[in-house]
């Protein structure tokens, strides 16, 4: 639990406040819409900016509590972003990114509950690196074969593949990164944008719960 969550819990159990009257306070005039966001709030989304522009006021806060506790609270996001960031460069394992026609899903909901960017991942053993140029070249080639062979050539929802990227480490420089064409051979002078990997997560929410779990 962060900094806010424990400090409005304990000021709304102290002034024996309910939470109809600080949604109230806060400005919602639904009251069950407002609850549901403030639930939301509680349990850690912070991005309803109508809440924190307003909870200074429906608690009766100075400018200096509030700063205090939100300045608390960020350093806390701060470390746990951090901390998953370092946790990511200690699992990091080399892999190969297959390019597509469209950087984003034609289905969004699909590619959510199916995690179709995770078919765009070509896994690389950990050992990747100490091998010879000669044995990179010739796994990397079968690997690529396999994956064309896969779904046509596709990236389902993604669309056809266009060219492979290749990341070694998980500190590099996007502009050293070495790109390969469909039949696995080196492109010299690859574009910029075919060395960009921009891999993200898909979630799927409903009142602040992650579905893909259940899929």
């Amino acid at each position: 639990m962060h900094t806010i969550e424990r400090f409005i819990c304990s000021k709304i159990k102290n002034e024996k406040l309910t939470k109809a009257e600080i949604v109230k306070r806060i400005g919602y005039r639904n009251i069950s819409k407002g609850l549901r966001h403030f639930d939301d709030f509680l349990k850690g989304n912070f991005q309803n900016r109508f809440i924190l522009k307003n909870l200074i006021t429906a608690l009766g806060l100075t400018p200096e509590e509030w700063n205090e506790v939100i300045q608390a609270t960020n350093l806390e996001i701060e470390k746990e972003v951090q901390e998953e960031k370092l946790q990511e460069q200690l699992s990091f394992k080399p892999f190969i990114y297959c390019q597509t026609e469209r950087s984003r899903p034609g289905q969004i909901f699909i590619a959510a509950m199916l995690r179709v960017d995770l078919f765009r991942i070509i896994k690389l053993p950990e050992n990747f690196r100490s091998l010879c140029e000669a044995d990179k070249t010739e796994l990397r080639k079968e690997l690529i074969i396999k994956k064309l062979s896969a779904y046509d050539g596709c990236v389902p929802t993604f669309g056809k593949i266009t060219a492979f990227v290749q990341k070694l480490d998980y500190y590099d420089e996007i502009s050293d990164r070495d790109v390969f064409d469909l039949n696995g051979d080196l492109m010299l002078n690859a574009d910029y944008a075919l060395k960009d990997i921009k891999k993200g997560k898909f979630s799927l929410n409903y009142k602040n719960r992650d579905l893909l779990p259940l899929f």
